[in-house]
């Protein structure tokens, strides 16, 4: 206990909330963006609803105890079968799975023509 550094710890505790705050901004703005009746009751979704959902997913992804680790993915069926998301698998679509992957391959590439290790794509680069 005396080698915790509290401010390392608090340190911590920002990123992580920083983690769930962007989520549920994330979430709400574009995955809920076309929800528009729940789909078991036919209700109206309010915003409220939207952002009450992606605090619960942000929660969720943000159990260490239930993931037994940080940075690694979780797959698809996982995400639809337990946080109950409607995910649309790009491989199903011949076109677009192209499309991805040459992406994909594309920015790997130049990536490591120029010693990159991150790379952030926007509106207004590349």
């Amino acid at each position: 206990m005396q080698k915790l550094d509290l401010a390392e710890l608090h340190q911590f505790e920002l990123a992580r909330d920083l983690s769930i705050a962007l989520l549920k901004g994330w979430l709400t703005r574009y995955k809920f963006k076309d929800w528009i009746v729940t789909e078991t009751q036919g209700e109206t979704v309010t915003e409220e609803m939207k952002e009450e959902r992606a605090a619960w997913i942000a929660l969720q992804l943000n159990d260490h105890e239930r993931w037994l680790t940080h940075g690694r993915g979780i797959d698809m069926q996982t995400l639809r079968d337990e946080l109950k998301l409607k995910i649309t698998d790009f491989g199903d679509d011949s076109d677009l799975k192209k499309a991805v992957w040459d992406y994909f391959w594309f920015l790997r590439d130049h990536m490591a023509r120029n010693g990159l290790v991150s790379f952030v794509h926007n509106p207004y680069f590349f």
